[in-house]
C-alpha cells in the first residue's frame, strides 16, 4: 500500500496518463496525409505490399490523393516504414493507423528520457535526487510541443530520437563514468550493455542518416580516452560494438529488398542515389530553416490547414517548439555554462555539464555544414537533452533559490503547451487568437 501512495510513483502514473492522452487523442484528424506524410505514406503502402518499388528511386509519381500526384520516399533507411507498414498490414489503412507507431514510439521518448535522467544524475546525486530530476526531465520532455506533433505525425524523426535515447542509456549502464572521462575494465556480463548501445545506434542510423551526428561524438571521445589512458583492450570491443554492429543493423533493414531479388549493385545505386539527392537539394521552400533559428525556435513548419476555415476561426498545424519551455531551455544552457567556467572543469558537476552541453549540441549544430535545405523537426533529438539541461537548472539552482519562482515557472511552461495545444493538433481558434498570440513574432507564421 505504501508503494501505491509513493508521491514519485503517483506523479509518474499522472505524466504517463498526460503523455498517453496527449499523443493518442484525435490522432486520426486530419484523417488525410499532411505535410510529409503524402510521400512517407506511399513508400509505407509500397512496403506493406512488399512491391519492388519501394526501394527504386526512378519511378514517377506513386498514387494520387484529391488533386495531388505523389512520389514516395526513398531518401532514408526503411525501419520507421517496416514498422509503420506492420501496423497498417495487422490494423488497417487509416490515418489513426498510420500515425499510432510515431504516437507510440513518442511516448516511449518520454520515458526514455526518465531512465536516461537517473542513469545520468545517480553519478552526481543521491538517489532520491535523482529520481526527481528524472521525473522533472521526463516532465519537461512531455511538454515539449515539437515532440508532440512529431509525435502526431506518419514520420521518420520520433523513432530516431527513441533509439538514441536508449543507445546513450545502455552506453552508460556499459561504463557509468564514461561522464566524467574515465573508462573501466569491465566484465562479459557489463559487455552485453555495450552490444545493446550498439545494437540500439543501429536501430537509429537505420531510421535516419542523422544518426551518425551523435554516434561520431560518441565513438571519437572513447577513442579519445582510449588513446589518453593506453588502455588499448578496449579497441575491438568499441569497434564491434560502435561500428560493426550498427553498420550490419543497417544493412538487414534492407532484407525486404534483398529478399526482393535485388542485390548489392542495386543497394550500392540506391544509396548513390540518397548521398546525391541529400547534398545537392538546393530548392528553396518557403518553411526551410537553419540551424540558428532552430536554436532560437524561429522558424516553425506549417504542416495543414482546415479547407473548412470561416471568416471568425481557422484550425492549422504547426511544427513549434514550446515558447516558455525553450526560453527556459535556453536560459538554462547558459546558465550551466557558466556555472562551469566558475567551478572550472575539473569537478564532477562541471564535467556534467560539459556532457549535456556536448550532446545537445551535436544533435543538431552540425547541421550549419549541411548543404541541403533544412526544417524545424531536424532539431528534433536535442529536444530531450535540453529537458535534461533545464531540469538540471530549475531543480538544481532556481529551487534553492526560489521555490516560489521555481513553480511559477513550471506553471508557465505548462500554460505555454495548453494555450498553444490547438495550434499542435489542429484545433479551430479564432482568427484574433491565433493573430495574437500564435503569430505574435512575425517569423512564426
Amino acid at each position: 500500500m505504501r508503494f501505491f501512495l509513493n508521491k514519485q510513483w503517483l506523479l509518474f502514473v499522472l505524466l504517463s496518463l498526460f503523455v498517453l492522452l496527449t499523443r493518442f487523442w484525435n490522432l486520426d484528424y486530419p484523417n488525410q496525409s499532411y505535410f510529409d506524410e503524402v510521400y512517407h505514406l506511399p513508400a509505407v503502402r509500397l512496403i506493406a505490399n512488399n512491391d519492388v518499388r519501394s526501394y527504386e528511386w526512378w519511378h514517377g509519381p506513386i498514387e494520387e490523393v484529391g488533386n495531388n500526384i505523389n512520389n514516395h520516399d526513398w531518401l532514408h533507411p526503411p525501419l520507421a516504414k517496416l514498422i509503420q507498414a506492420s501496423f497498417i498490414n495487422l490494423f488497417g489503412d487509416n490515418a489513426f493507423n498510420w500515425r499510432f507507431p510515431s504516437a507510440l514510439f513518442g511516448i516511449g521518448v518520454i520515458f526514455a528520457v526518465y531512465l536516461l535522467s537517473q542513469q545520468i544524475f545517480n553519478q552526481v546525486y543521491p538517489s532520491s535526487k535523482a529520481q526527481n530530476l528524472s521525473l522533472l526531465a521526463a516532465f519537461l520532455t512531455a511538454l515539449s510541443g515539437l515532440l508532440l506533433v512529431q509525435s502526431r505525425i506518419m514520420m521518420n524523426d520520433v523513432f530516431l530520437v527513441f533509439w538514441l535515447c536508449w543507445g546513450l542509456f545502455f552506453l552508460l549502464r556499459w561504463n557509468p563514468e564514461l561522464i566524467f572521462g574515465q573508462l573501466k575494465l569491465t566484465n562479459k556480463t557489463s559487455n552485453i550493455n555495450l552490444l545493446l548501445s550498439g545494437f540500439f545506434f543501429g536501430l537509429a542510423l537505420a531510421t535516419k542518416w542523422s544518426a551518425l551526428l551523435l554516434l561520431a561524438l560518441i565513438f571519437s571521445a572513447l577513442i579519445f580516452i582510449v588513446i589518453r589512458k593506453k588502455i588499448w583492450k578496449f579497441l575491438p570491443l568499441l569497434a564491434f560494438s560502435l561500428l560493426l554492429m550498427p553498420s550490419l543493423i543497417y544493412l538487414f533493414s534492407y532484407t525486404q529488398m534483398f529478399l526482393q531479388g535485388k542485390g548489392l549493385s542495386d543497394f550500392t545505386q540506391l544509396h548513390q542515389q540518397i548521398f546525391w539527392y541529400q547534398t545537392h537539394r538546393q530548392e528553396g521552400h518557403i518553411y526551410s530553416s537553419t540551424p540558428l533559428q532552430w536554436f532560437l525556435n524561429l522558424r516553425p513548419i506549417w504542416y495543414w490547414t482546415s479547407q473548412n476555415a470561416n471568416s471568425y476561426q481557422v484550425a492549422n498545424i504547426y511544427a513549434l517548439e514550446n515558447p516558455a519551455l525553450h526560453i527556459v531551455g535556453i536560459v538554462a544552457l547558459i546558465y550551466l555554462l557558466f556555472v562551469v567556467v566558475k567551478k572550472g572543469w575539473q569537478s564532477r558537476i562541471a564535467k556534467l555539464y560539459i556532457v549535456l552541453t556536448l550532446t545537445y549540441l551535436a544533435t543538431w549544430l552540425p547541421w550549419i555544414f549541411a548543404p541541403r535545405v533544412m526544417f524545424y523537426f531536424h532539431y528534433l533529438p536535442a529536444v530531450p537533452f535540453l529537458g535534461l539541461i533545464s531540469a538540471e537548472f530549475l531543480h538544481s539552482h532556481l529551487k534553492p533559490f526560489c521555490k516560489l519562482s521555481f513553480y511559477s515557472l513550471l506553471a508557465l511552461i505548462f500554460i505555454s503547451f495548453v494555450l498553444f495545444l490547438p495550434h499542435w493538433t489542429g484545433v479551430a481558434v479564432s482568427k484574433t487568437w491565433v493573430q495574437g498570440l500564435y503569430f505574435a513574432i512575425p517569423s512564426w507564421q
